[in-house]
């Protein structure tokens, strides 16, 4: 960050803490700290993560994880958005198109973070939709890959696992999945 890019942006966090109720999140001493550090983006980085967890610890203590599991689920979408528009052409050696095809397991794991707050009727949307996703990345192919050892660099690397097969179709069709859900997500209603 340079000067008051930096501080304007720190600001916005902040009101962004107000308007969801967690401004406990950002002390005093840490604006202060803010202040002190712009042009210093290691110390940024590491303030950065400082007010995360305590964003995360603010909400989980003020009875606000339904929301926080809604900043999470945006979040994820918006990282998905961006990598799938960042892909020109299908390749399924593309390093991108892998890490979406590895994102099935995420997919899981929010769902059932959804699932404790479904009493909540906006995650329960976000959960509905969620679930489209989730139909379309069952039909991935999972493959057991057995255990191979290699060297690299003088060390040795221990292989094996799961690997998940994409189609250009399925890519496709997942890329569109997350549009939809995003442009639900940003979108004016």
């Amino acid at each position: 960050f340079k000067g008051t890019e930096g501080l304007k942006y720190f600001v916005n966090v902040k009101k962004l803490g107000d308007d969801l109720g967690i401004s406990g999140a950002i002390s005093e001493s840490t604006a202060d700290r803010i202040k002190q550090n712009i042009g210093k983006n290691d110390s940024l980085t590491d303030i950065s993560n400082t007010l995360y967890y305590s964003a995360i610890a603010e909400m989980e203590k003020s009875d606000k994880a339904s929301l926080l599991s809604l900043v999470i689920t945006g979040g994820w979408i918006e990282s998905m958005n961006i990598v799938t528009n960042l892909v020109k052409k299908f390749d399924v050696k593309n390093p991108a198109i892998e890490r979406i095809a590895e994102q099935k397991y995420t997919l899981d794991n929010l769902i059932g973070y959804l699932d404790k707050y479904k009493a909540d009727e906006n995650v329960a949307a976000v959960s509905g939709q969620l679930g489209e996703l989730k139909v379309i990345y069952d039909g991935l192919k999972e493959e057991a890959s057995t255990g191979t050892m290699s060297a690299k660099n003088g060390k040795k690397v221990l292989g094996g696992g799961t690997s998940i097969t994409i189609t250009e179709d399925q890519y496709k069709a997942i890329s569109e999945k997350v549009k939809s859900i995003h442009d639900s997500f940003t979108m004016a209603k």
